[in-house]
């Protein structure tokens, strides 16, 4: 091969990765975005589509499999009954549209790049994207303690502290985006017997930087979510993290000093940000909790009153503000709720099990949850294989596996189907799955 065709080879697979970086890197952008005639356009968005184009040029789309095809085409039937059947508005066919366009296009770009560099290192470049979106994240606060806040902070705390949200919509999108990339990293960490110093002290550094960014997000998803996690991991693990410390002392006591010299530098260089701290995590500060339970009330008022095919993505929001204005008994407003004018997102149902079965009733919810169900099967059998024969790829799954069903639960503490940090993760998890389902051993890892 000459050295013109190897270059080039290297400037292909340079640029291909540059694109995969930026891809993972807009994928929380709410904020990275445009208005085109009344309509929010996401940079990410653009960039899947000329991704997709590129792929499909190439002729390297990857065939879909055919239990998540049956998924697309269950999904899309369980939409177009709610919309036929209750005679919906036009922004349900939106919603539909942007549903099916989420679901087919990020999966099948995902698979693109998994097929290319494997399911590991698709996963690490993911992770690499998160410790960067958080140390952003971070500088947005500690640069807030010297009065300043950059064009994506807005939501500001007493003191003048900013929340973290890097450049999504609020700080809570945050707090779950970083759900996956946390837990797969501290689940691979406990799991990963053979990891030589070097990998874990990066995994660390990388943990540190994820968690002190969920951590300035004061969101109680993070919270929530982590200490049920903690819950998982001493119960099951417990015995071998006690081992694992002993073990790699400098690995643990690097990540306790770089928490500490965080801490210690905000407290000595300011001083007066005790009371500025302490600002972060005052709960009257932020009503969300209240504003939660009283959304996914509401949702289920509508599942009541449609349980078969609910009222279709878009259309809850829609039907119960119109409730509103006609002035219902029924409907629960947090106080929080009524300091700010009232409007048709007012409604939208705030976790994604009351969005999922007030929009597409007991049909969807039944359909959705049978695709969970198969996947999960499918992922423990896969699982039971590899356990005694090939454990770098056991650890990689069962870390993918476990931080999806904590992204998910974290997931009913906020709404958002169609959110593609949502999207990606389960795709990277199918890919490994259906790569396992048509191969007896797994290379791309």
């Amino acid at each position: 091969m000459s050295n013109a065709t190897i270059t080039f080879s290297r400037t292909r697979r340079l640029c291909s990765l540059t694109l995969l970086y930026i891809f993972f890197l807009t994928l929380p952008g709410d904020k990275l975005s445009i208005d085109v005639s009344g309509f929010t356009v996401r940079f990410n968005t653009l960039l899947a589509v000329i991704l997709f184009y590129i792929i499909l040029s190439k002729g390297k789309v990857s065939t879909i499999n055919g239990k998540y095809l049956s998924f697309l085409l269950f999904f899309a039937s369980s939409c177009l009954a709610s919309f036929f059947f209750y005679q919906s508005s036009l922004r349900n066919l939106a919603f539909i549209a942007q549903g099916l366009f989420n679901l087919t296009l990020y999966p099948l770009i995902t698979f693109y790049f998994c097929n290319l560099y494997g399911s590991y290192r698709v996963t690490r470049i993911y992770v690499v994207s998160a410790v960067i979106i958080s140390i952003y994240a971070s500088l947005q606060v500690f640069a807030s303690f010297f009065g300043f806040h950059d064009i994506f902070s807005d939501q500001v705390l007493q003191g003048g502290i900013v929340r973290a949200q890097a450049y999504t919509y609020e700080p809570s999108n945050l707090a779950i985006y970083l759900i996956f990339p946390l837990v797969y990293l501290l689940q691979r960490s406990i799991l990963h017997y053979s990891s030589l110093r070097n990998t874990l002290i990066r995994f660390d550094i990388s943990v540190v930087c994820i968690f002190i960014a969920s951590f300035m997000t004061t969101s109680s998803t993070t919270i929530l979510t982590l200490f049920i996690y903690a819950c998982f991991v001493l119960l099951f693990y417990g015995k071998l993290i006690y081992l694992r410390v002993f073990k790699n002392i400098p690995s643990a006591c690097l990540a306790i000093v770089l928490f500490l010299a965080a801490c210690s530098y905000i407290l000595l260089v300011l001083p007066d940000s005790l009371p500025k701290i302490a600002a972060i995590f005052n709960p009257s500060n932020h009503h969300s909790t209240a504003e939660r339970l009283d959304m996914s009330y509401n949702a289920l008022l509508a599942f009541k009153d449609r349980p078969l095919f609910g009222y279709g993505f878009g259309g809850v929001a829609e039907n119960l503000f119109s409730r509103y204005q006609n002035s219902s008994p029924d409907l629960v407003l947090a106080p929080s709720r009524l300091i700010n004018p009232i409007h048709r997102d007012t409604f939208q149902p705030m976790t994604i099990s009351t969005e999922i079965i007030s929009s597409l009733g007991i049909f969807g919810f039944i359909g959705i949850s049978i695709f969970f169900l198969y996947l999960f099967k499918r992922t423990f059998s896969i699982l039971g294989r590899l356990k005694h024969t090939d454990t770098f790829s056991f650890v990689h799954i069962y870390s993918l596996l476990v931080s999806v069903c904590f992204m998910c639960l974290s997931m009913q503490l906020s709404q958002g189907f169609f959110r593609l940090y949502i999207i990606v993760p389960i795709a990277i998890l199918i890919h490994s799955v259906v790569y396992h389902k048509s191969n007896s051993s797994y290379k791309s890892v």
